[in-house]
C-alpha cells in the first residue's frame, strides 16, 4: 500500500538526517502513535502526498506522540520535512473531514515551527 511505503519512507530519511534509529520491526497493531523516543518525549513523522497540513486523527489526539513531523514524500522516494508542532497545540487545532470520512485536527503547513526548531529537542 502506497501510505504504508510513504511511512516508512519518511520515518527513514528522518532517522538518517538527525542520527536517530529506526525501530525496523513492523508491529501487526500499529505502532504505539510514535516513531522515535526522543530526548524530551516521543516524535511521529506524518508523511504524505498531499501534505497541505499536518493532521492528527480526531481518536488519536490524546494518544499521540509529543511532537509531530510534518513530511512531504515525492515519487522516487524524495522527501522534505515542512515542519513541525507540538500535541499541545494540535489539541487546539480546528477539526475538519477532508472528504475521507476520518476528522483530523489540521494546522497549515505554513504555520508550523520550522525544523531548525525542533533540533534542541532531539
Amino acid at each position: 500500500m502506497l501510505e504504508d511505503h510513504i511511512g516508512v519512507v519518511c520515518e527513514r530519511a528522518f532517522a538518517e538526517r538527525y542520527g536517530l534509529s529506526i525501530n525496523e520491526k513492523i508491529l501487526a497493531e500499529g505502532d504505539d502513535h510514535y516513531d522515535f523516543l526522543i530526548r524530551h518525549g516521543t516524535l511521529d513523522v506524518k508523511g504524505a502526498q498531499k501534505a497541505y497540513n499536518l493532521l492528527v486523527k480526531e481518536w488519536e489526539i490524546d494518544r499521540c506522540a509529543d511532537f509531530l513531523v510534518l513530511a512531504r514524500w515525492e515519487p522516487g522516494d524524495i522527501v522534505t520535512f515542512l515542519g513541525w508542532e507540538k500535541k499541545e497545540t494540535m489539541q487546539r487545532q480546528p477539526k475538519k473531514d477532508f472528504g475521507r470520512g476520518i476528522v483530523n485536527h489540521y494546522l497549515s503547513r505554513h504555520k508550523l515551527r520550522p525544523m531548525s526548531d525542533l533540533e534542541q529537542y532531539l
